[in-house]
């Protein structure tokens, strides 16, 4: 295995983010200017030299096989936020790890580059089962582990045995995967998004000018004839269109009415309906179609709403 020490280029294996516990798995390799070029990526011991692997002073691979258990009980008690904060916890004492083993100091001498590989391989190893208990809550990025760590072994039975990693394998490109917070930024954003929500406090209402008629008596409002009526049939009419014909039931006989609502509705939307209507209007005629009459409707911003009243009896007086 080649190796370069401080000094010279220095290039990390994998990369697992920016501020996550789980990124200096391997930055502390590259402020320690350990470079394992992915061609030569070396062999994991067998025997002795593999069982030595340890993630604490009395805890080995089991504290491993522990936290996948923990895993499976705290999402079954459906503590999500415990669960993800035991993953947490694996990479931070898999962070440990390299302070333990110490594997800049492991690349400085020939007769302990056996024993880097295997710190290599562990941390490896390690970052895949985080990725794979990471797997449920943030899929995409324990994807993107997976392809920096070149492994199709993601499966959650895979945790069942340490050593899923291929060895000797090659490692892919190492990309942060969360970016860096930039704090002034954020501050400076959050500055700028208070002092718009300011401004919208102070700003004035803009409320809408409603056109005020003259004033009318009781007796003015009692000439009024509503009814309710019913669409019985609506088709547009010819060479005008905004406009609708209308021919309505009022409970007497039956009448037709053109209404400026082409634009709004169509006429399968009006059939069968009920609607208020000014029967006692002075009949015109517009576009060539007698109207007798009109129907209700409001405006509603930039649009036009037909006043229904589907739960009232054909011919029932409006006052």
């Amino acid at each position: 295995m080649n190796t370069c020490l401080a000094g010279e280029s220095a290039i990390v294996p994998v990369m697992i983010g920016s501020d996550a516990d789980a990124v200096r798995l391997s930055a502390r390799l590259l402020e320690k200017g350990v470079f394992v070029p992915p061609a030569m990526y070396p062999a994991v011991p067998v025997g002795e030299s593999r069982l030595r692997f340890t993630i604490s002073s009395t805890h080995s691979i089991e504290q491993l096989e522990t936290a996948v258990s923990e895993l499976e009980r705290l999402l079954s008690e459906y503590r999500m936020s415990d669960a993800l904060d035991s993953v947490m916890s694996l990479a931070r004492r898999s962070n440990k790890y390299i302070d333990e083993t110490a594997p800049w100091v492991l690349a400085k001498g020939e007769s302990t580059k056996e024993r880097l590989g295997t710190v290599l391989y562990n941390l490896l190893e390690c970052i895949r089962y985080i990725a794979v208990l990471i797997s449920p809550f943030m899929p995409e990025t324990a994807e993107k582990i997976f392809e920096q760590i070149n492994t199709d072994v993601k499966s959650y039975a895979s945790l069942k045995e340490f050593g899923g990693l291929k060895v000797g394998g090659k490692v892919g490109r190492a990309v942060p995967l969360f970016s860096r917070l930039d704090s002034k930024k954020l501050l400076d954003d959050i500055a700028l998004a208070a002092e718009k929500a300011q401004k919208a406090e102070k700003a004035p209402e803009n409320t809408a000018q409603i056109e005020e008629k003259p004033e009318i008596s009781i007796d003015d409002f009692a000439k009024v004839d509503l009814r309710v009526a019913k669409v019985k049939a609506c088709e547009p009419v010819k060479k005008a269109k905004k406009l609708l014909k209308l021919t309505l039931d009022d409970g007497v006989g039956e009448r037709t009415v053109a209404s400026g609502i082409a634009q709004y509705y169509k006429p399968e939307d009006l059939i069968g309906h009920k609607v208020i209507l000014v029967a006692n209007l002075k009949p015109a005629k517009l576009c060539g179609v007698e109207s007798c009459g009109m129907i209700l409707a409001a405006d509603s911003g930039d649009s036009v709403r037909v006043v229904f009243a589907d739960d009232m009896e054909t011919g029932s007086t409006v006052r």
